[in-house]
């Protein structure tokens, strides 16, 4: 059987996907598709065993074994707030709708959270934006100065890690630097990356800027 030639994206081609999908809202018909997949597998492993031909059987399985590509994403801000007040707005899932991208906390769905607001290491927080709820699970805190996490449960991503470091400045503000890797699959390589970088300043800027306006006045 003659296989058909690869067809590279072009720049324009590129340009017009990025125009076309730099809003958040243009990318929630596509998710909910991707997010879809992981459920695909789950039903036809459950279903009864059918007698399809083989070319049928070799393309499913070839598709469920998409190869993950690895991306990163890296957000540094600065914000007159001092470490403490930062600090404290990141061990505290609950104060994250009111400061980042997300839109609520979902309790129902998170473990271990602190009642009094300090998060520790194993909490899962649930954050709902959308329609989509991803946990993330704490894996390392120095008081004050990092704050660490991976996906307990994420549609979108696999092998997510993310660090939070804080960094006082001479002025008694701080420096935030918000980085992380994760794995996406081939086809939201194109537009992930952008995306989440995109997506990531907001959350840091907004953590900035929220820290700054409940800063206590001396």
């Amino acid at each position: 059987m003659c296989t058909p030639p690869t067809r590279r994206p072009t720049n324009h081609s590129l340009t017009r996907a990025s125009r076309t999908y730099r809003h958040p809202a243009a990318l929630t018909g596509g998710f909910e598709l991707y997010r879809a997949f992981d459920k695909d597998v789950r039903d036809t492993t459950a279903a009864p065993p059918r007698h399809l031909p083989n070319l049928l059987m070799t393309a499913q399985v070839n598709s469920t074994k998409e190869p993950l590509t690895m991306h990163r994403y890296d957000v540094t801000v600065t914000t007159k707030a001092s470490p403490d007040i930062v600090w404290k707005l990141l061990v505290d899932a609950a104060s994250w709708p009111l400061w980042s991208k997300v839109d609520s906390l979902d309790t129902a769905r998170s473990t271990d959270l602190d009642p009094g607001g300090d998060d520790g290491v194993g909490a899962i927080r649930a954050f709902r934006t959308g329609r989509t709820v991803t946990g993330e699970r704490l894996t390392e805190k120095v008081e004050h100065r990092l704050l660490a996490y991976e996906d307990a449960y994420n549609p979108s991503m696999r092998n997510y890690h993310a660090r939070i470091e804080l960094e006082p400045t001479p002025g008694s503000g701080t420096v935030i630097r918000w980085y992380g890797e994760y794995e996406t699959s081939l086809l939201l390589r194109w537009i992930m990356p952008r995306y989440l970088q995109k997506f990531m300043r907001g959350m840091a800027e907004g953590l900035a800027r929220y820290a700054e306006e409940h800063t206590p006045t001396p």
